[in-house]
């Protein structure tokens, strides 16, 4: 009895996963724009910015509604959101403080915190609209600013500033985000790891005091490179895919050397047979053992050839490889939940007839 027990209790189990797994939202990429100061609005020899390189990826047309040099109050008021809204845009990337923390950062002297707070506030105005018009939002926090060349200027060290100023500000617009179910990319983490580790393709990336050059992280004393975009834009890729099930493929190594000017990058570094990911990626060859056109790690009958790769039944292995049995259960369109679920109603029974 206390064995049947058991089993009911762990097939109930399974079919509970089964049918309340929470799927990764699906987003809608029909019409995607951006809102923002200088970080989205990248023009001339700093860009193209990050969310050009993703709208491309999406292949779909971006519209930038981003302003550089923009205060968030300045956003609000220009309208940015409704333009985006009027655009009829189904997903827009919002990323706004930039331009506020560092050029009023210095109000930090005198303890007034009041700058971070409005540009939050700014945000979270900007934020609501989008989502009140039904557009699936993704955000940033903003890089680590004492990395900028203009924070540790000669004689007037504002590294400590600017460390108090980021931090407050990514704070504070995580527990916005958080209340709004909005992801956060995590630029700062990124910022730190580009500093700590600043090679790209076995050459250096330049960080302050440098900037300017084609292999520098920053355009300017203040404002991040073609490079940096680059970086930004992989960033975002990897909370697309994981939130939105957006399926993009990040950057290359040789994607992002080519903005720098650097020719000679490995796409696969740990990879001894390859220097560049394949059909099958790095780590795995690109193998077609039965010559049938299709590499080993996508075809479902690697040892016969099957060029039209037939599966009837679906089951992830080829006809050529398979009897197929067709079964007229499955042809009615059972699912694996819906069998169990049966089965375990089937065993409750028989566990309280005992």
């Amino acid at each position: 009895m206390q064995a049947w027990n058991k089993v009911a209790k762990v097939l109930l189990a399974v079919v509970f996963a089964v049918g309340l797994a929470v799927p990764v939202r699906a987003a809608d990429f029909s019409v995607v724009s951006a809102i923002g100061d200088e970080l989205t609005d990248a023009p001339g020899d700093r860009g193209p910015a990050y969310v050009e390189y993703i709208a491309d990826l999406l292949g779909v047309e971006l519209r930038n509604f981003a302003v550089e040099n923009a205060y968030t109050a300045e956003i609000v008021e220009d309208g940015q959101d409704l333009a985006a809204i009027d655009a009829g845009s189904t997903f827009v990337f919002l990323w706004v403080g930039y331009h506020d923390i560092w050029a009023d950062v210095l109000q930090l002297i005198v303890d007034d915190e009041s700058f971070i707070d409005e540009a939050v506030a700014n945000w979270a105005a900007l934020a609501d609209a989008l989502q009140a018009a039904g557009i699936d939002v993704i955000t940033a926090n903003l890089p680590d600013l004492t990395l900028l060349p203009g924070a540790n200027p000669e004689g007037f060290d504002m590294r400590d500033l600017f460390e108090q100023a980021t931090e407050l500000f990514n704070e504070r617009l995580q527990t916005a985000a958080d209340e709004r179910g909005i992801p956060v990319v995590d630029i700062y983490s990124l910022s730190r790891q580009i500093a700590e580790d600043p090679v790209l393709c076995g050459t250096d990336i330049g960080m302050a005091p440098n900037y300017g050059g084609p292999t520098d992280f920053f355009y300017d004393r203040l404002v991040p490179g073609k490079l940096a975009q680059g970086y930004f834009a992989n960033a975002f890729i990897e909370v697309l895919n994981e939130e939105f099930d957006a399926g993009l493929n990040p950057l290359l190594p040789s994607d992002l050397g080519a903005l720098a000017g650097i020719t000679d990058c490995d796409d696969c570094p740990n990879d001894p047979n390859k220097t560049e990911p394949g059909v099958c990626g790095c780590g795995t060859p690109d193998t077609d053992t039965d010559g049938d056109g299709i590499p080993d790690c996508n075809d479902n009958c690697p040892n016969t050839a099957n060029p039209d790769q037939a599966d009837a039944n679906n089951d992830g292995v080829g006809d050529a490889c398979e009897a197929v049995v067709p079964t007229k259960f499955c042809g009615r369109g059972a699912t694996a939940a819906m069998v169990l679920l049966l089965l375990s109603l089937s065993i409750v029974k028989l566990v309280r007839r005992r």
